[in-house]
């Protein structure tokens, strides 16, 4: 039996059956079909979130709160949170358990009237990013901020097609100082500069490539419009994948604090990869998702991925701390609807089909659903996503031996 009254494993489960049944209609189906409960009584709530947290009230209060969790497991065996909340054993004897049922056991030693048993794990198809995936990282920083000045750095980054390596290709022979309203002319140029290099590179290869563009901004400007960086081009960001990231955890004006921001995003990313690793059966959805509902009550550093559902974060400069705040966590994918006049459920429904995938397929979905977006409701989707193998240039400071301070 499970100890229900320790929080931990309640906030656990919690937040796994928001990520799992992110969709109103999903949560109804499943208490309805699982639980044969009406979801109108024994989850009501304003959101998701309440909703999900007034059903695992409700099962505690009626004690059923096992059953709801083995209807939960049976629907979900792979889940992180049945190690969390059972511990290794539990784990291994849900594998065990799933292993007999599906007749894959290949051998089982020991004595009938014991209960060890060793089994052999079919093991999860690991994958790799396509060799024709291509990244163009491109790095902006402040060189004069009353002047609204920029200093760029992009580079290229792709897969040798022999090693599958990745190689890296610096485009600017030193920082380009750009102003901001300049900006989205600079980017389409910088983009056909792009197009004509890998159009060298695979030129012996009938395979297409694929470019996603990885836009790292200072955090002060990442609460601008998106259409600061593409302007009123649709085409520019409908065509390709676009992502941003902060350059300031690689800002080589502020060593000391660009070292704390790479070292979060470190700890974000390690989170993220734990609960989607790269295998075939993998599913961003499995991420331990903050919902902006519960934002303000929540440690960030406890998920691994935000989902917006209202203006928390939002292209306005009153909302610059909700900013920092992402930033400083570490989280390292962050999704919202540029509007706001679209109900939560579709929201919900939006955000939920981008990550149905594992992460890879992921960035090929962004283009597709803006696309989408932009031709039956004229709205945009804003993405937050830093790849640790996908980012600036990591700036070293000269090596000190010793602490100094000037004093008085």
């Amino acid at each position: 039996m499970i100890d229900w009254n320790d929080h931990k494993k309640r906030k656990t489960f919690r937040e796994a059956l928001q990520a799992v049944y992110f969709r109103p209609s999903a949560l109804e189906r499943f208490i309805d079909e699982e639980l044969n409960e009406n979801a109108a009584i024994v989850a009501e709530g304003e959101n998701l979130s309440d909703r999900i947290y007034k059903l695992i009230s409700w099962a505690k209060s009626k004690d059923k709160l096992d059953a709801l969790y083995d209807a939960f497991k049976q629907n979900n065996l792979d889940h992180l949170c049945i190690s969390q909340i059972e511990g290794v054993s539990g784990l291994k004897t849900l594998i065990s358990e799933q292993l007999l049922n599906q007749s894959v056991l290949e051998a089982a030693i020991g004595a009938s009237n014991t209960d060890r048993l060793a089994v052999r794990v079919t093991p999860d198809e690991l994958l790799v990013e396509n060799s024709y995936s291509t990244h163009l990282v491109i790095a902006v920083f402040w060189r004069e901020r009353n002047e609204k000045l920029l200093r760029v750095m992009p580079k290229l980054c792709y897969r040798d097609l022999k090693s599958n390596d990745i190689l890296q290709e610096p485009l600017s022979q030193e920082d380009c100082p750009i102003l901001l309203k300049k900006f989205p002319e600079f980017l389409k140029s910088l983009i056909d500069f792009t197009n004509q290099k890998l159009a060298i590179r695979f030129k012996d290869s009938i395979e297409p490539w694929t470019l996603t563009i990885e836009l790292f901004i200072p955090v002060d400007l990442l609460c601008q419009p998106l259409s600061t960086w593409y302007g009123q081009d649709r085409e520019l960001i409908c065509d390709r994948s676009i992502v941003v990231g902060c350059s300031d955890r690689f800002d080589r004006d502020r060593l000391g604090e660009a070292a704390n921001l790479h070292n979060e995003l470190k700890a974000g990313w390690k989170r993220f990869k734990q609960q989607a690793p790269d295998t075939r059966s993998s599913n961003l959805r499995a991420l331990s998702w903050l919902s902006s509902d519960i934002a303000h009550r929540e440690t960030f550093g406890n998920y691994s991925a935000f989902r917006c559902y209202g203006h928390w974060l939002k292209a306005d400069e009153k909302l610059l701390k909700n900013w920092i705040d992402l930033v400083k966590s570490g989280i390292p994918l962050a999704l919202w609807m540029c509007e706001a006049t679209l109900p939560q459920h579709e929201i919900v429904d939006i955000l939920g089909d981008l990550v149905d995938c594992t992460r890879f397929e992921f960035l090929q979905r962004i283009r597709r659903t803006r696309d989408r977006l932009q031709k039956i409701c004229d709205h945009d989707i804003g993405i937050f996503y830093e790849d640790l193998t996908y980012v600036p240039d990591v700036p070293l400071p000269p090596e000190v031996q010793f602490f100094g301070f000037p004093g008085l």
